[in-house]
């Protein structure tokens, strides 16, 4: 039988060989909204890409590649499940946008969104892809018909690669009368920086761990 002590060790050893932090810094800064005002009838939604709701940075030290960006995943989870949101990076390898240099920032600009040119830094030069969209998002209404009205928050996660950016969008939801097209418009924006995610290591056997401690 092992003590307490041991099995603390176990337990600490065990977890820190399922996963490994990945090598190498982040690679990137995302520049978006994070507030948005919507309006949507009881069974619809609205969706927008021009402009975009973000710009990527490239903050590492090598190019951002094609494969990069095809690597771009999102999960979003809603503090209001009858309201979600679908982010989404609009990827085709028939118009790449890479390489992304660094210091450089990826996005659609237009006169509606140019408050994230605000968060740019000193050297930082946009590309602007205009008309192309790059970053896109849709939110709507699920379930049916339904009428919430108020303040919703989206747990938003964007991977690409190893990197992991972590951020939340707040959306004050309004029922539009009459029904009609649903309309967004952008309150709020900051930049944040992606970290390195953690990379699933060899998998080994409980045997195999005790033997490298006898």
């Amino acid at each position: 039988m092992l003590g307490v002590a041991q099995s603390a060790m176990w337990v600490v050893l065990l977890g820190s060989i399922l996963f490994v932090p990945s090598a190498g810094a982040a690679r990137f800064d995302l520049i978006h909204f994070d507030h948005v005002d919507v309006s949507l009838c009881q069974s619809c939604g609205v969706s927008v890409g021009d402009p975009g709701f973000a710009l990527l940075v490239n903050t590492g030290s090598a190019p951002i590649t094609d494969a990069d960006l095809a690597s771009v995943t999102f999960t979003a989870t809603s503090s209001r499940p009858e309201i979600v949101l679908l982010p989404y990076l609009n990827h085709d390898p028939a118009y790449p946008y890479s390489p992304i240099m660094p210091h450089e920032a990826l996005g659609l600009v237009d006169p509606v969104n140019t408050l994230l040119l605000g968060f740019l830094q000193p050297g930082e030069v946009l590309r602007n892809t205009v008309p192309d969209e790059v970053f896109g998002l849709a939110i709507d209404r699920t379930g049916g018909p339904n009428t919430f009205e108020g303040a919703v928050d989206f747990d938003v996660v964007m991977t690409m690669g190893v990197d992991v950016a972590h951020f939340v969008i707040r959306a004050d939801v309004h029922l539009l009368q009459p029904p009609g097209l649903g309309a967004i418009s952008f309150l709020s924006a900051t930049r944040m920086s992606s970290v390195p995610g953690l990379t699933r290591a060899k998998s080994s056997t409980w045997g195999s761990l005790k033997s490298l401690y006898r």
